[in-house]
């Protein structure tokens, strides 16, 4: 029988809007999930043409060549010139990470067909001259192919793919489900579930530390971030105010409403799972006060989302198998391929999910039809197979198959028995009082809910195996890896709080009161962030306002998508997406020290130029020490530390821990 409160039947009006939403969120977050890489945007036709000066369209290039069209892409400018007999050859305008071997101005690869040819020649010298740097700005998601731009898109397309529209969105449905589940509870129920939510985002406002706490902060976007940057709502009230809005600043924010959605979308998970409203509540509450969740609720890191999209997938799945409306059953079901969607794209080992999601309609056994559970089972695994097959293992069967071996599960024991590996047993971490509260959860739980019980060992066990991949050394990333646990600790905390009130009233009053004051007793894990990742990230945010708008920055880099100030540069002011730097890596390739680009720079430097030494020039790198002595500089910022690594990936090869680490600013001296 179908689960749930009775509720007089939706209007067919309401159900047709919840089908169209589901149907647009299944578009966008489709959108969302693409890679993201360096593109042109509409608009730019004069500033493209002035790159041939003095060389005009249909103007001659050599004898017998004109240049009859400039064709501008999302990826790359293409050049045809015609010459006699209708014969015609082609100059293409790419960005150099598309054509490293290609010859290559300030901003692209320069790839001539025919090569050598004397048209074209002229064509790449005017390029050179002309080619200031800086051209490609932002970083977008591929479109279906890479035409020629003709108009912009539509707005109602804009709104659609609007990431502040996303978080309205999935606010509206956090509310929604909650209220859904609560509607047989107390009046006092969903008050207080919002109540909740409310008093977690203001922890998080007070102590949740304003920080780079992923890897690889200088290249990675969040798909809502991205796009509320980009999105028509940010840039009519960046217009109105006459505001300037970091893509950090963005990023950070989203993720800081995110978490305080958290709880009161996990209500809808916990309540059916746990069968109470209570348990539900102080799940939701043990979430808010969580120090793992609040340390990284304003952030960067993809795994905030993560347990938003999970809790919200949980509970639509819910929906659609046990609702009592059959409208509300039948949007549930067309939004859940859409919500899902959007949780594997956000991270891919999300992919963990598809097995629990499954599981959950197990536990929902009795409460609704087989034949429903069943078709919402083929549903969900459809969703992610298309998934798993058609990006996950493409994108990631080399990283499977060298780090999943017979060794993980070894490596997963060793960890669990680890204080420094297993954050459950680290009393900086998760409380202590926690761990115990939970441990009663699990033997209450086995005394008669033992499917429940399974199902939320299954999830400690599936996430605690699967990011045993990576074994970091320090316990602040370690903690990252392991938030997911936060939410099955959470469930079978409410679980034992309730148990224990049932039996020792005031021992359950003490856990809870200890639980509460969490966030301050933890609150040197929360707010830790002496690491070298994360102080170079405060500093490069800092020396944002120190750079002149337009100034070139030199900086040496891995990858050129991993450009510091490229980053920090990268704002919304006053409604327009705009780089405030031009950034020039120094790195070369084929044995230079410096890439051409950066050595004209030093050799005739333009109005404002800076230099930053950043982690990647520690050890002596030579591409900084060149750039150094080629000019004058004198020091804007400048900071020293002792080395404390966040990030192995990022800190292999580097001096060892505690070994001094400088950065500093320096501005070219005139």
């Amino acid at each position: 029988m179908e689960y749930g409160p009775r509720v007089p039947r939706l209007p067919r009006w309401l159900v047709a809007c919840l089908t169209v939403a589901a149907a647009w969120l299944m578009a966008a977050t489709a959108r969302a999930g693409e890679d993201v890489a360096p593109s042109i945007e509409a608009g730019r036709e004069a500033e493209i043409l002035a790159l041939f000066a003095p060389i005009s369209l249909g103007a001659e290039v050599t004898p017998g060549w004109r240049l009859m069209n400039v064709e501008v892409g999302a990826r790359a400018i293409r050049c045809v010139v015609d010459g006699p007999g209708g014969a015609h050859a082609t100059l293409t305008l790419s960005h150099p990470s598309s054509a490293p071997d290609a010859r290559a101005s300030r901003s692209f690869a320069l790839v001539a067909e025919p090569a050598g040819h004397a048209a074209l020649d002229a064509l790449e010298a005017r390029v050179m001259a002309n080619d200031r740097g800086g051209f490609f700005r932002l970083r977008l998601p591929p479109p279906s192919d890479d035409a020629p731009r003709t108009r912009s898109p539509s707005v109602v397309q804009a709104w659609a793919t609007d990431g502040i529209v996303w978080l309205v969105g999935l606010a509206a449905l956090s509310l929604l489900l909650a209220w859904r589940e609560l509607s047989d509870a107390p009046r006092w129920a969903l008050p207080a579930a919002v109540g909740i939510a409310v008093v977690g985002a203001a922890v998080r406002l007070v102590e949740s530390p304003d920080a780079a706490l992923d890897v690889w902060p200088y290249s990675r976007e969040l798909p809502v971030a991205h796009h509320a940057l980009r999105g028509p709502a940010l840039a009519h009230v960046s217009r109105a105010l006459g505001a300037t809005w970091t893509f950090i600043d963005v990023t950070h924010t989203t993720n800081l409403v995110v978490a305080a959605l958290t709880p009161l979308a996990l209500v809808s998970h916990a309540r059916p799972l746990l069968g109470d409203h209570r348990a539900a509540l102080l799940a939701a509450s043990l979430v808010a006060l969580s120090p793992s969740h609040v340390r990284f609720s304003r952030s960067d890191t993809a795994f905030i989302p993560a347990l938003l999209l999970s809790a919200l997938a949980f509970g639509l799945a819910h929906r659609a198998a046990c609702d009592r409306s059959r409208a509300l059953r039948m949007a549930a079901t067309a939004g859940l391929p859409a919500l899902l969607f959007a949780l594997l794209v956000t991270r891919p080992l999300n992919v963990l999910f598809l097995p629990l999601l499954v599981g959950q309609l197990w536990l929902l056994d009795g409460r609704a039809p087989r034949r429903r559970l069943l078709a919402l089972a083929a549903l969900e695994t459809a969703t992610g197979a298309a998934f798993f097959f058609g990006s996950f293992l493409s994108a990631h069967q080399r990283t499977i198959s060298e780090s999943v071996d017979a060794w993980l599960p070894l490596r997963a024991l060793r960890a669990l028995v680890t204080p420094r590996l297993d954050t459950l047993i680290h009393p900086a971490v998760t409380p202590p009082v926690l761990l115990l509260v939970a441990v009663v959860g699990g033997a209450a739980l086995w005394r008669g809910e033992r499917r429940r019980l399974g199902f939320l060992l299954a999830w400690i066990a599936l996430f605690f195996v699967g990011h045993s991949v990576v074994l970091p050394s320090s316990v602040e990333m370690q903690a990252r890896y392991q938030l997911h646990l936060v939410i099955p600790m959470a469930l079978l905390g409410a679980v034992g709080l309730l148990a224990l009130g049932a039996r020792r009233q005031r021992l359950a009053i003490a856990a809870s009161v200890v639980l509460a004051a969490s966030p301050l007793l933890h609150v040197s894990f929360v707010r830790d962030v002496a690491f070298d990742d994360l102080r170079e990230h405060a500093l490069v945010r800092r020396a944002r306002d120190l750079v002149p708008a337009g100034c070139t920055v030199l900086e040496h880099v891995e990858r050129d998508h991993e450009a510091r100030f490229g980053r920090v540069g990268l704002a919304l002011t006053r409604g327009v997406v705009e780089q405030r730097f031009k950034v020039q890596p120094l790195s070369a390739d084929r044995g230079r020290t410096l890439r051409p680009e950066a050595e004209a720079a030093l050799a005739s430097p333009p109005p404002c130029l800076f230099l930053y030494e950043g982690l990647p020039c520690r050890g002596g790198a030579p591409a900084c020490r060149a750039a150094r002595a080629a000019a004058r500089w004198e020091t804007a910022l400048e900071e020293r530390f002792a080395s404390r690594p966040y990030d192995d990936t990022i800190a292999r090869g580097m001096p060892p821990p505690g070994s001094p680490v400088a950065l500093s600013l320096r501005r070219l001296a005139r």
